[in-house]
């Protein structure tokens, strides 16, 4: 569940990541979907203003694409970006958390972009197994986020970050937690990793065992 709200930096969020990380992020988001099976049902948790949503359509030409996303504002920008695009008729939008998506609602894949560190352990491992019973048993999940490093910049940076969103945003989490053990308690391996800015960022494809 989100405690966040980035209503009020909704307006801004797109150019303030690439104002500190230039086109990191986007490329580490994208990075696997071009490897992923084609015309799969795709949920989106947390996609903010929609671009990850063009890539989805663009790479891996899905059969629908479920989008949820607490933040209106968020929400209403992916829907003015997706506007008469060749897949706005297969984009089903969720105005909440995971917690809102339909009980039957079963998906081929997971990404979750840049929102798993907003959640502190235990918060991280009870959105987890709720997304888990969404994800059928041969499906895959693209995690992609910012991880620990020992470089003095990054751990600086990560801490500026957690301090700026706890204030505009209302972030409860002060420090990255855990992923690979919240993955492997829900019962997935990693396959693949691949690592930006030397490891600060990572994108990940998990599997069921």
């Amino acid at each position: 569940m989100f405690s966040s709200n980035f209503d009020s930096i909704a307006p801004y969020y797109d150019w303030l990541c690439r104002r500190v990380f230039g086109h990191n992020l986007y490329n580490a988001q994208i990075h696997w979907l071009q490897t992923l099976p084609k015309q799969q049902t795709v949920l989106i948790i947390g996609g903010g203003t929609g671009q990850i949503a063009i890539a989805v359509g663009q790479y891996c030409h899905p059969s629908a694409i479920w989008y949820v996303e607490p933040s209106e504002p968020m929400l209403q920008r992916c829907r003015q970006r997706l506007a008469n695009s060749p897949f706005e008729a297969i984009v089903h939008y969720i105005h909440g958390t995971e917690e809102a998506i339909p009980p039957s609602l079963q998906c081929d894949i997971i990404l979750t972009p840049f929102v798993l560190d907003l959640f502190p352990n235990q918060a991280l491992g009870s959105m987890l197994w709720r997304l888990s019973r969404h994800h059928s048993p041969q499906g895959l999940w693209v995690h992609t986020d910012f991880f620990p490093t020992k470089q003095y910049w990054s751990r600086t940076l990560l801490w500026l970050m957690y301090q700026f969103f706890r204030r505009i945003s209302n972030v409860q989490a002060q420090q990255l937690p855990d992923y690979a053990k919240a993955f492997a308690q829900q019962g997935y391996q990693l396959s693949q990793e691949k690592s930006f800015l030397q490891g600060f960022v990572k994108s990940q494809v998990w599997h069921h065992v």
